[in-house]
């Protein structure tokens, strides 16, 4: 079978090269000058077409670089503008924090100055407050031994120095009256109330 295989190529052979052999030159030069024709012709449009692709690239490109490179230089200036005014506002925002830490201290400062004024202030008050309840006390007592009628034996007794005291040191009192207020019961104290 292999032989059968063999001689049937070999019979196909020797009919093409004997068609080959029988063909005219000329007719195989035109056959392969046509065909060279074909291939350069599908080539020429191939590459044609390739051009056309890269002249559409080069021209929708370099319209599309354009506009980002003039979008990019619209956008360096805005930044920068925006770069500046942020710089600007954090330096001023630096500057606001010092000087609200400045006067946080100081507002703690006066606000403990102030409360140990007032606690000062308190403290005196208690002090004068207890000293004028006391002397409003004398006076009361004083007024209501008056009422009764004692006489000389007021003024030694401990409401009658209060009293003294009080005419004495009271700032309500003018001077020249306390003088004469004291004279009298001076006078009053040595003769007695009549």
């Amino acid at each position: 079978m292999v032989r059968s295989v063999a001689l049937v190529i070999c019979i196909g052979l020797g009919v093409v090269m004997a068609e080959e052999l029988r063909a005219n030159p000329i007719r195989k030069v035109v056959t392969m000058l046509q065909d060279m024709q074909k291939t350069v012709e599908s080539e020429g449009e191939k590459e044609k077409e390739l051009f056309d692709k890269f002249m559409c690239y080069c021209n929708n490109g370099a319209g599309s670089i354009e506009a980002s490179i003039e979008t990019a230089t619209a956008q360096i200036a805005s930044l920068t503008g925006k770069i500046d005014t942020e710089s600007a506002q954090k330096s001023q925002m630096q500057q606001d924090v010092v000087q609200h830490k400045a006067d946080r201290t100081a507002a703690k400062t006066t606000i403990q100055e102030s409360t140990a004024m007032r606690e000062k202030e308190a403290a005196e008050f208690a002090a004068s407050s207890g000293e004028m309840k006391a002397n409003i006390e004398a006076m009361g007592g004083a007024l209501a031994a008056l009422k009764k009628g004692l006489s000389a034996s007021l003024l030694q007794t401990s409401i009658g120095q209060t009293l003294k005291n009080i005419l004495q040191h009271s700032p309500l009192v003018a001077a020249d009256d306390r003088s004469s207020l004291i004279a009298f019961f001076g006078e009053r104290g040595k003769r007695g109330w009549q």
